[in-house]
């Protein structure tokens, strides 16, 4: 969010629109986020992939793959499902804010109806 303020973009609220705990940038979403621990959880449970880890970056959990101790196809195919669980993360983090917005754009109009009426 603070590259959204520093490129002079208004920000109403800095918070994790998934958890709204902390500060939301893109390793908070992706990674430290609570929403994407659970998610990271349960892929590594259905993978059988060893948890318990935490991750401060998005490149940190995309090089754990290699960690593994794995054979080159097996880790290719983690990476990719760790890829499609960032995106999907980040596509719920977008539909949520979307939402948000379509609801305080009805709220808006809504009042400028009252305005007109009154």
């Amino acid at each position: 969010m603070n590259a959204l303020a520093n490129r002079g973009i208004p920000i109403q609220n800095s918070l994790c629109t998934l958890c709204g705990v902390l500060d939301e940038s893109a390793d908070h979403v992706l990674v430290r986020c609570m929403f994407a621990h659970m998610v990271r959880q349960r892929l590594f449970w259905r993978m059988k992939v060893p948890t318990g880890r935490k991750f401060d970056s998005v490149g940190e959990l995309l090089q754990s793959v290699n960690g593994l101790g794995l054979s080159s196809h097996k880790r290719k195919v983690i990476h990719a499902v760790y890829l499609l669980a960032l995106w999907r993360v980040l596509f719920w983090r977008n539909q949520r804010t979307e939402v948000h917005r379509y609801t305080q754009l009805l709220k808006k109009k809504a009042n400028i109806v009252r305005l007109v009426k009154a």
